[in-house]
């Protein structure tokens, strides 16, 4: 997967979009998971932690392509190198009672929906 004139080679763009839309899915039935009634707490947390566990092994991908072109776009690089750092703090809540888990997971996991949709914007337009 090499690059193609400081961007992303259409492989690489390829793979990273697979992997965007397969944390998109796990968003999406986090939210459904969250917002189900039958569904305990610690249901709620499992879903949001393979939601957020999703987006990093995305934004992991993306941070790399990244770094292959050079690329540091201020605003979104900052973002999601913020992003990883958070869900790196996240295991320092593993002993935590649910309810501070669940707050700290979903601190993470609206920091990253509010950013979803013009990250894949910004890569769909600069490919």
């Amino acid at each position: 997967m090499g690059l193609t004139w400081g961007k992303f080679s259409p492989e690489k763009l390829s793979k990273i979009l697979l992997l965007a839309s397969n944390a998109d899915n796990e968003s999406d039935a986090a939210v459904f998971t969250v917002h189900s009634f039958d569904t305990g707490p610690e249901e709620k947390y499992e879903g949001l932690k393979k939601s957020v566990e999703a987006d990093k092994v995305y934004l992991e991908e993306l941070m790399k392509a990244w770094t292959e072109i050079g690329y540091r776009d201020k605003k979104l690089f900052l973002r999601v190198r913020k992003t990883l750092k958070n869900i790196e703090k996240l295991k320092r809540f593993d002993s935590e009672d649910i309810t501070t888990k669940i707050r700290e997971i979903v601190d993470v996991f609206d920091y990253i929906d509010d950013y979803r949709q013009e990250l894949v914007a910004f890569l769909i337009k600069n490919k």
